[in-house]
């Protein structure tokens, strides 16, 4: 028995019923790729610079904490509390992955931020400041350090790592 367009019609389903299992698959395939481009990958990249942003923290921590960056050093700092603002903002629905604890608030990626860019002061001109003497602006700059990690939930110091060194018993018995 043949159908319509040639389509083998069988006493278990109809065109129409093929049709529209059709239609039902590629609908799902469609409203799952626009979930994953407007919902995840936004979340994802948010992430992907939360994680570079501990990454540059940690890989330049002695120079930040001493006050001994270099302009690039403070530009990256700007530049990455922007990035994380604007990728915060492309994230739809925001508030309720905040309340489902997906993301940071973003009221502390506002400050997170804040706290970026007057570190990327600090660490430029930090050591040769002289018109605030009361503020030592190394201590400053390790607060803002932990406050960050604390508002954006991301690694910043070394501090939590174990105090001995961890090895393994077999690298040293040859």
């Amino acid at each position: 028995m043949v159908g319509v367009v040639g389509c083998v019609v069988t006493k278990e389903g109809s065109v129409v019923e093929i049709f529209a299992t059709v239609v039902t698959g590629v609908s799902v395939f469609v409203l799952g790729r626009l979930i994953e481009q407007f919902v995840i990958k936004p979340i994802h990249d948010f992430r992907e610079a939360l994680g570079q942003l501990s990454y540059f923290l940690l890989s330049n921590q002695a120079s930040l904490t001493n006050c001994n960056a270099t302009d690039d050093m403070s530009n990256s700092l700007k530049r990455m509390g922007g990035i994380n603002i604007a990728k915060m903002e492309s994230i739809p629905f925001y508030g309720s992955w905040e309340l489902l604890r997906f993301v940071p608030k973003a009221e502390d990626v506002t400050e997170a931020s804040m706290l970026l860019n007057l570190m990327a002061n600090d660490v430029l001109h930090g050591k040769n400041q002289t018109h605030m003497p009361s503020v030592r602006i190394p201590e400053r700059v390790c607060d803002s350090l932990s406050k960050i990690g604390e508002k954006l939930g991301i690694k910043t110091t070394y501090v939590d790592l174990p105090s001995a060194p961890v090895v393994r018993p077999s690298a040293f018995n040859r």
